[in-house]
């Protein structure tokens, strides 16, 4: 079986079949950008892209709590601002939320992004933000765990 999902299993040729109707619905090929808004389900990883972008942070990140029973096969880009709030995350704060990522996703599977847009945020909040999000992401790639 290619992936087991609430007591329902799809063989590979069934997968593959998934994969190429996504395709041809969505009008997608590789190396295309789309945003998936939906639950989620087995079905978002037939689509035919190589990362899925959950903009997660602001509700504490937690559809990462799925991908502890069900693994996520693509990579994921972890949003770790709350880009709804004009309070700027410190770096401590940050690290916690990409260690969470870490804790249920291997490290090469994540790329840490802010969460959306910051474009709703002051040119000082934004700049902030992304200081602290800079200095995390330094402290996890020197193992300050």
């Amino acid at each position: 079986m290619a992936l087991r999902y609430q007591g329902r299993a799809w063989s590979y040729a069934q997968f593959w079949q998934r994969v190429e109707e996504a395709t041809r619905a969505l009008g997608v090929g590789r190396g295309e950008r789309i945003a998936w808004l939906g639950y989620n389900h087995p079905d978002m990883l037939a689509l035919p892209v190589d990362n899925l972008d959950l903009a997660i942070s602001n509700s504490g990140l937690d559809l990462l709590n799925i991908f502890e029973r069900d693994p996520f096969t693509k990579d994921l880009s972890l949003g770790v601002l709350d880009v709804h709030s004009h309070r700027i995350e410190s770096p401590t704060e940050v690290k916690e939320r990409i260690m969470r990522g870490v804790g249920v996703l291997p490290k090469e599977q994540i790329w840490v992004d802010p969460d959306c847009g910051l474009k709703t945020r002051t040119v000082e909040e934004t700049v902030g933000k992304l200081r602290a999000m800079q200095a995390a992401v330094r402290q996890v790639r020197a193992g300050a765990v």
